[in-house]
Formats: C-alpha cells, structure tokens, sequence
C-alpha cells in the first residue's frame, strides 16, 4: 500500500514540475517576444469612412519621435513613409526629447516636406528647456516647409476632394486659452470638408468633442509603455496614470449631444533607448478616409 502511495506521490510531484518549467518555459519567451517586437517600427493602419470625401485621402501620422533618429533608423522611417504613398504628413507633437531636437530629426521632416503636405502641432517637450525653445523649434520647421498650426486652420486640395487640418498646441504653455483656440480653429474649418485635428493629449477627447471636428490625431500616451496582450493595454501614460484608457491600437469615439468624434492615438516613435516598451512597437500611423459605404 506504500509502494502504491509513493508511487502516485511521485506522478504527482513529477507532473507539478512539469507544469513549473512549462509555466517558466513560456514566461521566457512571453517576456523575449515582447521586448523583440517593441524593437521594431510598425505601421499601423486605419479606415476612416466619411461621405465627405469622393475618393481615398491618406493621412501618414508620426507622434512622439523623441528625437530618436539615429541615422540608419531615419532613413528606415523614411523608406516606411515613403511605402505608404501618403497624401499628407502630421506630427502630432513631441518631436524633441526634453526640447532637444537632433539634425536627423530635422533631416527627417525636411524630407518629408519636399514631398508632401506636412503639419505639425507642439508637444510637451518642445517646451522643456530655454524660454523660447519652442519658438526656436518651430521656426527651424518652418523653414522646411511644414506648416507649424497654432490654432490655425488649412484647407488641402487632394484629387477632387479637400480636407481641413486644424492643429491646437500643447497645453502647458496655453492651457487658459486652450478652448480659445480649438473654437476659434473651429469656427475657420469648411465643415462642408473632412476635417483633422492634430493635438497632442488624447486624455482631452471630451473637450475635442465639443466642436466640428471629424476625426483627431493625438499621441502623448507612448502606447501605455507596457503591455500585456491579451490582458491589459497599457500600464501607464502621462497625465492618464495607471491602466490608461486612450493609448491606441483602436478607433475610440465619443459622442456629445448626439454628435460622433473619432480619435486615433499614436504609440509614439521613441525607440526603446527613450523609454522602455515591451509588446509595444514604434508605430507609424496611416489612415485612410475613404468615401462612406
């Protein structure tokens, strides 16, 4: 009867070991495959359905680059741009880290600018640094052609069709007058057109909401940083704090009286050397507006 007991005693401890290294076995490569796949840039794309537009407009959005342009890894940005055949560029904020911007970066958006449409809205680091250094940054970017927008509103001809892009920036330097600006970019956009918002803080969709605008950009979140497919998306963002909500991968809508906004958050561009990502890969947003089924 012992030899029986043991015997069983020793299938059940044997079994326990092996459900121990299969568990520690797959947590190695559930770990690896997340810090391998948060090492490689991403496009992730979007369809955005609107009977505002005849034929398909193609916005490439670029968020949270944080400087990180190294040369190799600018020129595989570029090459990843250029595949895409968009319509227009955006930047939706944040292309310095701690307001320093490198000649990659500049290189980067002087390229782009040379072959398309590019608009760019301030994030919170350009404000990080000197007084001033944000006017500094988006003076240089002027100079390449990007149209800089602070509260503005511009109307772009694609095909047969035309799109407003108004851009807010960030709100650390124009936090009281932030509504200000998003009414009076508002008040400028054709309704008659699709309109974009570019604005850095996704966290702020319930004020986005409150005027005409069909779809915004935004970035900021970093895509939570940490991930946890299939479980939780996202640890932490910025001004979200823990289990954030907007940290992208999907289309998040909010309605107010009775009205729909669309909104699409970027992962950022940071490489891992900026922030640390696990299952969380740089991304290159594209979206496609394409006319309403």
């Amino acid at each position: 009867m012992k030899i029986k007991n043991n015997s069983l005693n020793d299938k059940k401890h044997t079994h326990i070991k092996v459900i121990l290294l299969a568990a520690m076995l797959f947590a190695v490569i559930y770990i690896i495959a997340g810090l391998y796949e948060s090492c490689f840039i991403s496009v992730k794309k979007y369809e955005i359905y609107s009977d505002k537009v005849s034929s398909a407009v193609r916005i490439v959005n670029l968020s949270d680059i944080h400087d990180s342009t190294s040369e190799g890894r600018k020129e595989r940005i570029l090459s990843a741009v250029e595949n895409l055949v968009p319509d227009i560029v955006t930047y939706s904020g944040d292309i310095s880290h701690y307001g320093v911007v490198s000649d990659g970066t500049y290189d980067l958006m002087a390229d782009l600018a040379d072959i398309y449409p590019s608009f760019f809205v301030t994030g919170n680091h350009e404000y990080i640094g000197t007084e001033g250094n944000e006017n500094k940054i988006t003076k240089r970017i002027k100079s390449f052609g990007v149209c800089v927008l602070d509260g503005e509103t511009e109307i772009v001809k694609i095909g047969s069709d035309s799109i407003c892009v108004c851009g807010v920036p960030d709100i650390v330097s124009k936090k009281e007058i932030l509504s200000l600006l998003l009414a009076d970019a508002s008040k400028k956009a054709e309704t008659k057109y699709f309109t974009l918002l570019l604005s850095h803080r996704p966290e702020l969709i319930w004020l986005y909401s409150r005027y005409c605008f069909d779809l915004v950009l935004c970035g900021h979140a970093h895509g939570g940083q940490w991930r946890f497919p299939p479980f939780i998306n996202g640890i932490y963002a910025p001004d979200q704090g823990i289990f954030p909500h907007y940290t992208g991968g999907t289309i998040y809508n909010y309605e107010y009286r009775g009205r729909t906004t669309e909104m699409i958050v970027s992962r950022g561009l940071s490489d891992g050397k900026r922030m640390f990502r696990f299952y969380n890969p740089p991304e290159i947003v594209c979206i496609d507006i394409l006319p309403k089924r």
